[in-house]
Protein backbone atom coordinates (compact mmCIF):
# COMPACT_ATOMS: atom_id res chain seq x y z
CA UNK A 1 0.00 0.00 0.00
CA UNK A 2 1.28 3.45 -0.93
CA UNK A 3 -0.26 5.33 2.00
CA UNK A 4 1.91 5.88 5.07
CA UNK A 5 -0.14 5.88 8.28
CA UNK A 6 0.34 8.42 11.02
CA UNK A 7 0.34 7.22 14.61
CA UNK A 8 -3.22 8.51 14.99
CA UNK A 9 -4.34 6.71 11.82
CA UNK A 10 -2.78 3.45 13.01
CA UNK A 11 -4.73 3.72 16.26
CA UNK A 12 -7.97 4.54 14.41
CA UNK A 13 -7.51 1.58 12.03
CA UNK A 14 -6.90 -0.71 14.98
CA UNK A 15 -9.81 0.67 17.06
CA UNK A 16 -12.22 0.47 14.12
CA UNK A 17 -10.88 -2.88 12.87
CA UNK A 18 -10.07 -1.56 9.40
CA UNK A 19 -7.80 -3.97 7.49
CA UNK A 20 -5.21 -2.73 5.00
CA UNK A 21 -7.04 -4.57 2.20
CA UNK A 22 -10.08 -2.33 2.55
CA UNK A 23 -7.85 0.75 2.57
CA UNK A 24 -6.28 -0.48 -0.68
CA UNK A 25 -9.75 -0.88 -2.21
CA UNK A 26 -10.55 2.64 -1.05
CA UNK A 27 -7.39 3.94 -2.67
CA UNK A 28 -7.99 2.03 -5.93
CA UNK A 29 -11.76 2.45 -6.34
CA UNK A 30 -12.82 5.30 -4.05
CA UNK A 31 -13.70 8.89 -4.85
CA UNK A 32 -11.30 11.64 -3.76
CA UNK A 33 -12.71 15.01 -2.66
CA UNK A 34 -10.82 18.01 -1.33
CA UNK A 35 -12.09 19.09 2.10
CA UNK A 36 -10.58 21.53 4.62
CA UNK A 37 -6.98 21.27 3.38
CA UNK A 38 -6.90 17.47 2.91
CA UNK A 39 -8.34 14.83 0.59
CA UNK A 40 -11.20 12.59 1.71
CA UNK A 41 -11.49 9.15 0.12
CA UNK A 42 -14.82 7.31 0.23
CA UNK A 43 -16.94 4.88 -1.75
CA UNK A 44 -19.76 6.30 -3.84
CA UNK A 45 -22.38 4.26 -5.70
CA UNK A 46 -20.31 4.03 -8.90
CA UNK A 47 -17.23 2.80 -7.06
CA UNK A 48 -19.31 0.23 -5.18
CA UNK A 49 -20.63 -1.09 -8.50
CA UNK A 50 -17.08 -1.33 -9.91
CA UNK A 51 -15.95 -3.29 -6.86
CA UNK A 52 -19.00 -5.55 -7.16
CA UNK A 53 -18.10 -6.29 -10.80
CA UNK A 54 -14.47 -7.09 -9.95
CA UNK A 55 -14.82 -8.95 -6.65
CA UNK A 56 -18.46 -9.93 -6.17
CA UNK A 57 -21.27 -8.57 -4.07
CA UNK A 58 -20.18 -9.89 -0.69
CA UNK A 59 -16.93 -7.92 -0.33
CA UNK A 60 -18.31 -4.56 0.83
CA UNK A 61 -21.57 -5.88 2.23
CA UNK A 62 -19.87 -7.17 5.37
CA UNK A 63 -19.06 -5.05 8.41
CA UNK A 64 -20.26 -1.73 6.94
CA UNK A 65 -17.08 -1.16 4.87
CA UNK A 66 -19.10 0.70 2.26
CA UNK A 67 -19.36 3.68 4.65
CA UNK A 68 -15.63 3.90 5.33
CA UNK A 69 -13.75 7.13 4.66
CA UNK A 70 -10.09 8.08 4.93
CA UNK A 71 -8.47 11.50 5.23
CA UNK A 72 -5.22 11.86 3.27
CA UNK A 73 -2.70 14.69 3.83
CA UNK A 74 -1.03 16.57 0.98
CA UNK A 75 2.15 14.53 1.46
CA UNK A 76 0.17 11.31 0.90
CA UNK A 77 0.05 10.22 4.53
CA UNK A 78 -3.08 8.78 6.09
CA UNK A 79 -4.41 11.10 8.81
CA UNK A 80 -7.46 9.19 10.03
CA UNK A 81 -10.20 6.75 9.05
CA UNK A 82 -13.82 6.50 10.12
CA UNK A 83 -17.32 5.52 9.10
CA UNK A 84 -19.66 8.00 7.47
CA UNK A 85 -23.00 8.66 9.14
CA UNK A 86 -23.99 11.36 6.65
CA UNK A 87 -23.33 11.78 2.96
CA UNK A 88 -20.37 13.82 1.73
CA UNK A 89 -21.75 16.77 -0.20
CA UNK A 90 -20.43 17.76 -3.62
CA UNK A 91 -18.35 20.94 -3.91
Amino acid sequence: MNIVKSKHASHRCKNRSVPDGILELLEDFGIRKRRAGADVLYFDNKSKKRIKRHYGSSLLGRDNWQNLYAVIADDGGLITVGFRTRRIKAN
